[in-house]
């Protein structure tokens, strides 16, 4: 009997040791179960579109993603939606290529995203200015395999010197012998500017426009005197009896008294000019002359164009329109046929008596002032 009641003790006791046992155990696993509850969190894993969702203790993005079997590129971007300090969202976008064609290189970025403008200091390019081209606009958002091209477009002006070239006048006259030329007045070749407006894209022009045109020299025509006149045959000697050195002394005796009848200012004559043509002239008059020039394009008192041959006189003696013909008393220079179309203050008061039109300043100092015979035609 006292065996039995040793043997159910000694049950009661383990049965006792056990539900300690067990009780702390449970309570041990509750614990952990909150604690674990607490700080398990579900992830959702949005990559490229794609979505995973993830159930983690852990704390740490790149930890979590590892955990998820998640690889990132070195240009990948991570967006962590994070709230309660746990992770709830994640969101990984996938670096892309862009490619920017500017000033004459490629250049190739990756970016997970951004504008136009993000993508172009990236890569280090300046930005267009107003005139540039391009073919987004610089706010536009990138994408996957987008080409970015920018045309640089610059205007210049440019200003061009062109020579006119002088044209050539031919002047038939009976004051030369035929066959014989003479420069009446020296081409001068002229010069016209013009101004381009000019578009160059990406350093190749691509159009030229004229903005303005000017002639700031004009040409001066060259006129040349070509001479007409044909020497006459001298009649024969009909005088059998005569020596050749009477001859020559009837001739100058007929030479000396028509040069006396011409030379007479108040009976009129003729006279035989340098290339052998005989004028008839009214008067003659003698006295001081005097040499001139003007511009191109100028014009005399009487409306007639400043050009040789054209000569100031004094109205009053001699009117306008009047043909003249001009030498000088010594013989040196001969002006030839003119016609009276000028005047002067020096012509008015009796300085000289003929100012003698001459193309250039140097034709004038050469000629000065001299006697001269003026043949009133």
């Amino acid at each position: 009997m006292d065996n039995l009641k040793s043997t159910v003790a000694r049950v009661a006791y383990f049965l006792r040791k056990r539900t300690v046992a067990v009780g702390l155990l449970l309570a041990v696993c509750v614990i952990a179960s909150v604690v674990v509850t607490a700080n398990v969190t579900s992830v959702n894993i949005i990559d490229g579109g794609k979505q995973k969702k993830v159930i983690t203790m852990r704390r740490n993005t790149k930890s979590i993603l590892n955990q998820a079997g998640i690889v990132l590129a070195g240009d990948d971007e991570i967006v962590v939606d994070q709230a309660n300090r746990s992770y709830k969202e994640i969101t990984i976008f996938r670096a892309f290529d862009v490619v920017i064609l500017a000033d004459g290189k490629e250049t190739l970025v990756k970016m997970a995203g951004g504008t136009i403008a993000d993508a172009l200091d990236e890569a280090g390019v300046t930005p267009p200015d107003a005139d540039d081209i391009i073919n987004y606009a610089i706010d536009d958002k990138i994408k996957a395999d987008i080409k970015i091209q920018i045309d640089r477009v610059e205007y210049k002006t440019t200003t061009e010197e062109k020579t006119i070239p002088f044209n050539t006048e031919e002047v038939k006259t009976a004051d030369l012998a035929k066959g014989k030329t003479k420069v009446q007045v020296k081409g001068v070749n002229g010069i016209k500017v013009t101004v381009y407006q000019q578009k160059f894209v990406n350093g190749e022009l691509i159009n030229s426009t004229v903005s303005s045109e000017k002639v700031t020299k004009k040409a001066v025509t060259k006129k040349v005197l070509v001479g007409t006149a044909v020497a006459k045959t001298q009649p024969k000697t009909q005088a059998k009896t005569t020596t050749t050195q009477g001859k020559a002394n009837e001739e100058q005796k007929t030479t000396a008294a028509t040069k006396k009848k011409s030379e007479d200012s108040t009976g009129g004559g003729t006279v035989v000019t340098a290339s052998g043509k005989t004028l008839t002239y009214k008067k003659l008059i003698t006295g001081s002359g005097t040499a001139y020039t003007a511009p191109a394009g100028a014009k005399t008192a009487s409306g007639r164009p400043a050009q040789y041959g054209n000569v100031a006189v004094n109205p009053k003696v001699i009117p306008y329109g009047t043909r003249l013909y001009i030498v000088s008393t010594d013989g040196k220079f001969v002006y030839g046929e003119a016609v009276a179309a000028d005047t002067g203050s020096a012509l008015k008061n009796g300085n000289a008596v003929v100012d003698l039109f001459y193309n250039t300043k140097a034709e004038c100092y050469s000629f000065g002032r001299r006697n001269v015979k003026i043949y009133v035609l």
